[in-house]
């Protein structure tokens, strides 16, 4: 469960839940909760970490991947080898999700503010919130 602070619009008195630190939610769900949470391009920036491996299943040649991966063979048709591609891009995946979990509830919660929310001053953790905020 991500870290929350309640945020108060001071004209209308709408209540909005923010989140700062790191987002478990944003990783364990591959950016899920984002549609959840009404952050559309948040969600869209995870998908897009998707598209380098559904670029290579879908539109590099299958004949002799299997050849690749089990007998070590260097390249398939002129294209490294599968198994080199399909590690790296999955390395790519690990790095930017936790770079984007790591990074998306600040992102969130300050594009909340700047709609003229503030953070509510009697909530326990508001230093905790203003320090991982930035504020």
């Amino acid at each position: 469960m991500d870290k929350t602070i309640l945020l108060r619009n001071p004209v209308t008195g709408k209540e909005v839940t923010g989140y700062y630190g790191f987002s478990r939610d944003a990783l364990h769900t591959g950016g899920l909760i984002w549609l959840r949470r009404g952050d559309f391009w948040a969600f869209l920036t995870f998908v897009c970490t998707w598209l380098p491996l559904l670029w290579v299943y879908f539109l590099v040649p299958r004949q002799g991947l299997l050849d690749t991966i089990f007998n070590g063979a260097e390249t398939v048709m002129g294209i490294p080898s599968m198994g080199i591609v399909y590690g790296f891009i999955i390395i790519y995946m690990i790095v930017f999700h936790i770079v984007a979990s790591a990074t998306c509830n600040k992102k969130y919660t300050l594009s909340i503010l700047k709609r003229g929310f503030e953070l509510d001053s009697s909530a326990p953790n508001i230093e905790e919130a203003r320090s991982a905020l930035g504020l």
